[in-house]
């Protein structure tokens, strides 16, 4: 028997247990691999799959759907002056710091939002990055505000989809407006018309902020 070569494999052996218990219990193990690739962010970007829109939102929150996590990336004044019910307020700027995203459950679905896209967007590809698969509302804080909060009446002549749109609007802006059936992040426990629930597949002024 060649006790030489079967030592150097126990040795081996040993060494390579050690390496992965460094390698775990290291800066380096905690790393998290990117949820997409590179070409799978592209499309999702490009085909906007990536994006939910205010009244999807409105809906979710209306049929107080579980498993959601709304995301406020603004500042905290602009959080505090009005922010979407239910939201947690981790400015961009703060989002990767120690402790913030422990308030993330990365088994939700995760919507982030800031006044405009612009924000959101970077928001959305740092979590990526970090293995964290999330949604952007669409046309953020200003479009909620002008579609949910403030819906405008659309012509007579207008096809019946876009009537009907602007009554789930117009009942939504009752919903969340001051003095509607929500007024802070605390649900309350009136029922209301149950909403077909949101399926998921993987304002200020119109012209204000990112």
């Amino acid at each position: 028997m060649d006790f030489k070569a079967l030592f150097n494999k126990r040795v081996g052996f040993f060494f390579l247990i050690v390496l992965g218990i460094i390698l775990a219990i290291s800066p380096a193990g905690s790393i998290q691999q990117p949820f997409l690739s590179a070409d799978e962010m592209a499309t999702k970007v490009t085909s906007k799959s990536n994006q939910i829109s205010a009244e999807d939102v409105a809906h979710i929150l209306i049929d107080k759907q579980p498993g959601v996590t709304i995301i406020d990336i603004r500042n905290k004044s602009d959080y505090e002056e009005y922010h979407i019910p239910t939201a947690i307020n981790i400015p961009l700027e703060n989002l990767f710091k120690v402790g913030n995203l422990d308030q993330i459950d990365p088994q939700n679905t995760i919507i982030v939002y800031s006044n405009g896209d612009a924000y959101a967007a970077q928001a959305w590809l740092l979590m990526q990055q970090q293995g964290i698969d999330s949604f952007i509302l669409t046309g953020g804080m200003n479009y909620w505000a002008s579609a949910i909060l403030n819906p405008q009446k659309p012509d007579d002549l207008v096809a019946d989809s876009e009537i009907l749109r602007y009554q789930l609007r117009q009942s939504a802006s009752q919903y969340f407006s001051p003095g509607g059936k929500i007024q802070s992040t605390q649900p309350e426990e009136t029922k209301t018309e149950t909403q077909k629930p949101i399926t998921f597949k993987k304002k200020k002024k119109a012209d204000e902020g990112c």
